[in-house]
This record gives structure tokens, sequence and C-alpha cells, in this order.
């Protein structure tokens, strides 16, 4: 939350909370693991004593729970403190609702540390102390001391946390000469803190009434939780169902139909059309672009699967030859290999299946909606072309850096080449390897093709008819 608030003393504070609770949560976590060990349980209701029985463990826990809390002079007090300027500092309804959230949220994190605390190490009335069954060694309980204090010399040494933060913080205009300190004098953020810590310790002194409130309170977090995660399986389930039906139109539809209103309608209403949009750039581009809106148009009535799929390769090698007079080879040598293994492999794919579409006649009511949704997908994607390409204003700094590095670089003088082998040659590669596995799909088919006329013999005329079964020889 304080990396995401958008200021520079919000982002020192989160800085600081960060390397804070790794330093105090990861020692929490191992003196649980310590006490489990050296007891055998961690068990709160059966724990007892044991700050006697193991001080060291108990005194590392103390420190870095200290740390949880936001007890001076830890680093957790100064992360804390930070927090607590940020959002003063930006004030205004946005900055006092967060401000009380971090003081309520605050406030329940020192009364769980002091439950923490007493729940592991205290001496319970009614509970037998806790026996020791192994006692911690160094090689167990170093670790969690070390993080421990250094918690505590990291919020003393304060400045050494706010230089490391500083690179980060100063992208931000409004510092204002905040720095991240152990001591910045009286005022509201110091107020705030030992509010925070008076009402933590006093919500722990009240555990006994605060357990019975709680037991009446007719709101209960666990069950609310399993109800919201049981209605969220049932939704998936019931979406699932209706979605994931088997039909290849079906999932194209709820494609196009999330496409047309989520991107499509920010588009719309975030895109402005540009002043002069010229209908070409190139007289080569109008022959191109109708050989792909005719292939389009045609497919929509092809009746036999082979002239579809020439249909299909005549609209890519017209988008590949647009990717060309756009200057883009790249983009047009990987469509044109495509399309062609592509073709090749229909085609082989094609000789076992009827030359025509086997479909009966598709009603209307059906038939409307679908030329519907693909022609409102369709202008959708040609509107957000049109608006993305005009959203440049200005020549792209990649592009420029791109041709700067490309002779030195690279030693290459023909950019285009640069960017495929050197600077985007992990892409290259991936392009390579699909092209690869389509190439392997077709030589698989030619060889079963092969495959299949060596195995497949005329019968022998002369041969003797196989005998039915319950038949001699002939």
């Amino acid at each position: 939350m304080l990396l995401g608030a958008g200021t520079g003393i919000a982002a020192l504070a989160g800085d600081a909370m960060l390397l804070a609770h790794g330093l105090f949560k990861a020692p929490l976590f191992l003196v649980t693991g310590t006490v489990d060990h050296a007891t055998g349980s961690r068990d709160v209701r059966r724990l007892s004593g044991l700050a006697r029985a193991l001080p060291g463990t108990a005194v590392a826990a103390l420190l870095a729970a200290a740390s949880m809390a936001a007890v001076p002079p830890t680093l957790g007090f100064v992360g804390k403190e930070a927090a607590f300027a940020a959002f003063l500092a930006e004030g205004g309804p946005r900055g006092y609702a967060v401000l009380a959230g971090i003081v309520a949220g605050s406030v329940l994190t020192v009364a769980y540390s002091a439950r923490f605390l007493w729940g592991a190490f205290g001496t319970k009335p009614g509970v037998e102390p806790t026996r020791v069954a192994h006692a911690p060694g160094l090689a167990l309980t170093g670790p969690a001391w070390a993080c421990a204090l250094l918690g505590i010399a990291l919020g003393i040494g304060a400045p050494v946390v706010d230089a490391l933060a500083a690179g980060y913080a100063e992208t931000y205009a409004d510092l204002g000469g905040y720095h991240l300190a152990l001591w910045h004098g009286p005022g509201l953020p110091l107020l705030l803190s030992a509010v925070v810590l008076a009402a933590g310790l006093g919500l722990h002194a009240a555990r006994g009434r605060v357990g019975v409130l709680a037991g009446r309170s007719p709101w209960d977090a666990q069950r609310a939780y399993e109800r919201v995660m049981a209605g969220i399986g049932r939704v998936a389930v019931a979406v699932t169902g209706r979605l994931q039906a088997g039909s290849l139109p079906a999932y194209l539809a709820a494609i196009l139909v999330a496409f047309v209103l989520l991107p499509g309608t920010a588009t719309a209403l975030a895109g402005a059309w540009p002043a002069d949009v010229p209908l070409y750039a190139e007289a080569i581009q109008v022959p191109l672009a109708i050989v792909v809106v005719v292939s389009a148009l045609a497919l929509t009535r092809a009746r036999r699967r082979f002239t579809a799929v020439l249909l299909v390769g005549m609209i890519g090698y017209g988008v590949g030859g647009l990717f060309v007079v756009d200057g883009a080879p790249d983009l047009a040598l990987a469509q044109f290999l495509v399309e062609t293994l592509s073709l090749v492999a229909f085609v082989l794919v094609l000789r076992r299946l009827p030359a025509h579409f086997v479909e009966r006649r598709v009603p209307g009511r059906v038939r409307v909606p679908k030329a519907v949704l693909g022609a409102v997908a369709g202008t959708v994607v040609a509107l957000a072309a049109v608006l993305l390409s005009a959203a440049r204003t200005g020549p792209p700094s990649a592009s420029a850096e791109f041709a700067r590095l490309a002779p030195e670089g690279a030693g290459a003088y023909n950019v285009v080449s640069a960017i495929i082998v050197d600077f985007r040659a992990l892409d290259t590669v991936g392009e390579i390897a699909v092209l690869l596995v389509a190439a392997s799909g077709v030589a698989s088919l030619v060889l079963a093709t092969r495959h299949d006329r060596r195995t497949r013999r005329p019968p022998d005329r002369d041969a003797e008819p196989a005998a039915t079964e319950g038949e001699g020889p002939a």
C-alpha cells in the first residue's frame, strides 16, 4: 500500500517497512520452529513458562515482536512513523482515510504481537510448565538472533536505510526534505505511535473480554470466507459448464464478445479520431487490400474444403504483401512461411476428409447473430488499428537507439537485420522453433501418406478367396 501511494515519503516508508518486515517476520517464524522443536508443540494453550526454560529464544522473539509492533528504537518504528508522516503530509479525504486504516491496523498488530509473546513464553495459570525435550543450539537460534538484532541496529542507524531507499524515493518530487530517522522531534506521527502502542497493549490486556465479545458477534470471518469461496466455486462451475461446451464457434464468440466489450469500449472512449487519415500510403496497397477483402467475403460462401483453404491462404499472402509494403520484411517472411506450411498441411489433411462441408443449413436466427458479431469485431479491430497507430505523436525512442547501436553493437547497417539477429535474438529463436514444429508436422504427414500408399496394395485377383468361418478349403 505504501509503495503504491505515489508519494516520496510513502516510498521511503514502503522501503523501510519492506526491510523491517523481512527482519521481524523471519525470526518470528524461526522462533516458532524452535519452540516446536524444543517442546514438541506450538499450541499456545499448552505452552507455559518457556521464558525461563528458553530465555535466549524468548529474548530474540521479544526483539522481533517489538519491531513488528513498531516499538522504538526498531526499524519497524522508523518505517511506521514514516507511514504516518506520509499520509499526514498528503492530507485530504484519501490521505486521512488511509491514515485511519493504518492506525487501526497498527493497533491490532501491537495486540497480536503481545499475544504471540504471551502465548509462547508467558506463564499461564492452571497450565503446567512446559518441559523442554531438546535444547535448541546456536545453529537453530543464531539466524533468529541475527535478524532481530539487525532490526534494532538499522532502527538506530536509520540513515543507512534512508541512503539505500533515497534512489527510489527521489524519483518523486514531493519528499520535502523528509528523511528516515529514529527521532523527528515531537509531532503528530510520534503521538500516533504512542496511541497505537497504548491501545494495542490495552487490547491485549483485555483479551478475555474481547474474546467473549468476539464469540457473541453475529459476524464470523471464517464462515464468511468459506461461503464466499464456495460461491465462487459454484459460479465457476456454472460458467465453465456453459462456456466450455466443446464448440469452437462458441469459444470464438466468447473471445470476440470479450474483445468488443473490454478493449473495444476502452478504445472508443479514450481514443480521438485522427484529423487526417489517408486511404492508403502506397498505390500497391490497394490491390493487396482488395485481394484480402474479396477472399474474406468469398470464404463465407465457400462450400468446398479445398476452396476454403486456398482462400485462407490468399488472405495470409495478401497480409504478408502489406507487411512488405509497410517495411516489415521480417513479419512478411514469417507470414509467408507459415502460410505455405499451413497450406501444405491442410492439403495433406484434406485428402482424408470429404470434399464438401457436411452440415445442414443453419437457420437465420443462428447465422445472423454470428454475422453481426463478426462484422462488429472486425470493425472494432480496424478502428483500434487506426486509433492506436495515430496515438504516437513523435518518433519512438527505441527505434533511434536501434539505429544508433546497430553499426557499433551488432556490426550491421541493416537495422531490421540487427533487430532480428541481435537485439531480438530470443524472439527470433522462438519464431524459428514455431516454423520447425510446423515443418515437422508437415513432414510427418508426408511420411504418413507415403506409408499409406505402400501398405495399401491392390488385391491379388489370382489368389484364392479366404475361407469364411465354418468352411473348409475350397
